[in-house]
């Protein structure tokens, strides 16, 4: 897991944060407003920082310039999310060394994409993939395949399910068939894209079309391989 510092007071952005985390990535460590900032954070080891400018009686900007400094915090990430989003607010984020700005209200699934852009993946949580194939003996192999390599694989049989099994996997990979009963893969990856939650989840295709053709299909229809 991923652990994220939260220097905050809003309670709803929180327990958004603490509920969402897990299937993240990330574990979420609050400060209780109490213990020094620097003795939390030097004893927790984030792999990020998100703070408002002001909580309890710490100053945001003060405590991300004492991080920088901090030998042992200095490479840590801060990001600052406040509702104060001015230009001067977001000058003085910056000049104390902020390395992100996040508006409130936040949106959560951009901000999680960046924690991992900055954190880099959590080394504990395999990659999710889900598959997308009607035939059983060829889902057994990719999974049995998969499974070897480290994946955490779920099988979707059926085609016309995916979109209920893209939100409750939340697969970090789609890989599908391009022949499915009753739904051509291409326009499936394509409706795959129309929500923007899906937007930048790799989708490789399966087939055994000649190459340059099938190809470039995929690619048409929003397609990574």
């Amino acid at each position: 897991m991923r652990k994220i510092a939260v220097f905050d007071s809003d309670p709803e952005y929180i327990q958004a944060l603490i509920e969402q985390g897990p299937g993240k990535g990330c574990e979420f460590a609050v400060w209780d407003q109490t213990e020094d900032p620097l003795a939390f954070l030097r004893g927790l080891r984030p792999h990020s920082v998100l703070t408002e400018f002001r909580v309890g009686g710490a100053d945001g900007t003060d405590l991300c310039q004492k991080i920088k400094a901090d030998p042992a915090l200095s490479e840590t990430p801060v990001i600052f999310t406040s509702a104060q989003s001015d230009l001067n607010s977001r000058l003085k984020a910056a000049q104390a060394g902020g390395n992100s700005f996040s508006a409130k209200p936040i949106l959560v699934d951009p901000l999680f994409e960046y924690l991992e852009l900055v954190s880099g993946p959590p080394p504990d949580i395999p990659i999710r993939v889900l598959a997308v194939e009607d035939d059983p003996d060829h889902a057994f192999l990719v999974q049995r395949v998969l499974k070897d390599d480290g994946y955490l694989t779920r099988i979707c049989a059926n085609p016309g399910q995916i979109l209920a099994d893209l939100g409750e996997f939340n697969p970090d990979l789609l890989l599908r068939d391009v022949h499915l009963p009753g739904y051509n893969g291409f326009d499936l990856a394509q409706v795959v894209r129309q929500d923007r939650r899906y937007w930048m989840l790799p989708i490789i295709f399966m087939t055994a079309m000649e190459f340059d053709r099938g190809h470039l299909k995929a690619l048409e229809a929003g397609g990574d391989d």
